[in-house]
């Protein structure tokens, strides 16, 4: 195909399909059920596909197609009869099946001269879809820059801690009535000497997705911990400590009594500690995480959602998980003074709060007019750079030393 391609001077196409969350089907009903739902699934390619169409099971759930003498309406009309194909249920033994899928589209010559180079190029844009939840996405070579830059802070990432790269920053959160300090939010930076700082919307989705967060929290735990020891002993400072915390941690059996055990080691106590996590952890409903939660809770250690009104926002876990404070993310602070949708989110968030005894806290904050609008809601407290930027432990050590 590739080489009646190359001499006719036309386009060659090759499609990477993968079949998504195709290991819940084995491991919920068998693996010959999921067999079946291959079979089936290639009987229904062979039928609606052109036959100009070369199509192979490349292993697992996936699938190669190649396309020779293509344009890219007749490329796109594929992908549209893809997705017809995976659009009716399979039905299986009684049971109707749904499934979706991924794909990743390299095109000759543009995306390589090679068999390898195009399924290569169709296996990184196969990547890229499932990373961004598109059903399907051609190569370009940002994506290969990527995944190149992804490897490398992989690489580093790894050892990272060990080579005392992260550094802890502080962000204080005000009362906006009284002015008073009421506690710092943690805030893991990564200063790296071959790339320099890197962004923690960088890095930290990277340290999810490779299972590495557990480790980070508690190293963010246990340097926090250690901070306010040295305000306490040096300073005769105290100030009460906010730390974010995957929602995935929470499903580690024991998670709970390996973070107080760190508190405790210190000399601390829980219930100068507040926890703070996304409302992701509200998908997560698992007797493991309500178990996690609770011994928290018993400690006395606070339990905030962070950034609320961006995700999965449910008034009946908030309720089940016994939250202390909700804190607004920033995209409904910034346009607050001009934006009459933004002031009654807000508005409707606070009073929703207040009625269930929950404090709320506004994020980004950056001048008096937000604040203003805030008060007038009721809002409780505040953070953001109308105050100050995050600062080393040393400034914030002096920082609270003049707020005695």
């Amino acid at each position: 195909m590739l080489k009646e391609t190359k001499e006719e001077e036309r386009l060659l196409a090759v499609y990477f399909i993968d079949l998504a969350r195709f290991k819940n089907i084995n491991d919920s009903f068998g693996h010959s059920v999921g067999d079946e739902v291959l079979k089936q699934m290639a009987d229904r390619f062979r039928t609606v596909l052109d036959q100009k169409l070369f199509l192979t099971r490349a292993g697992g759930d996936e699938f190669v197609a190649v396309a020779p003498r293509v344009n890219y309406q007749s490329i796109l009309a594929y992908v549209r009869t893809i997705q017809q194909v995976l659009a009716r249920p399979f039905e299986i033994e009684g049971r109707e099946l749904i499934l979706s899928a991924n794909i990743g589209i390299s095109v000759f010559p543009f995306d390589g001269e090679d068999l390898n180079t195009l399924l290569g190029h169709a296996d990184m844009a196969l990547y890229h879809a499932k990373e961004e939840g598109k059903f399907y996405q051609f190569y370009h070579q940002t994506i290969n820059q990527r995944l190149i830059r992804e490897t490398i802070l992989e690489s580093h990432l790894h050892r990272a801690i060990e080579r005392d790269e992260f550094i802890l920053y502080y962000q204080p959160q005000y009362d906006l009535f009284t002015g008073e300090l009421i506690r710092l939010e943690a805030l893991i930076r990564w200063y790296n000497s071959e790339l320099g700082w890197i962004r923690p919307d960088q890095f930290i989705p990277l340290a999810e997705k490779i299972g590495l967060m557990p480790k980070l929290d508690e190293w963010v735990l246990s340097t926090a911990c250690r901070h306010r020891k040295m305000w306490k002993q040096k300073r005769g400072v105290e100030a009460d400590l906010s730390i974010n915390l995957s929602a995935s941690h929470f499903q580690i059996p024991g998670m709970a009594k390996r973070l107080l055990s760190i508190i405790e080691s210190n000399g601390d106590d829980p219930c100068r500690w507040e926890f703070e996590v996304t409302e992701h952890i509200m998908m997560q409903d698992s007797a493991v995480v309500y178990e996690n939660i609770s011994q928290l809770k018993e400690a006395g250690v606070k339990l905030a959602i962070d950034d609320f009104g961006v995700g999965y926002s449910s008034l009946g876990y908030i309720k089940k998980l016994k939250v202390d404070r909700l804190k607004i993310d920033r995209s409904f602070i910034k346009n607050l003074p001009q934006s009459a949708d933004d002031q009654a989110i807000v508005a409707a968030v606070i009073t929703m709060a207040h009625q269930l005894s929950i404090d709320v806290v506004a994020e980004g904050i950056e001048n008096e007019k937000q604040i203003q609008i805030l008060k007038e809601m009721g809002c409780n407290g505040g953070q953001g750079y109308f105050w100050r930027q995050p600062v080393s432990e040393t400034e914030i050590g002096s920082l609270l030393q003049c707020n005695e």
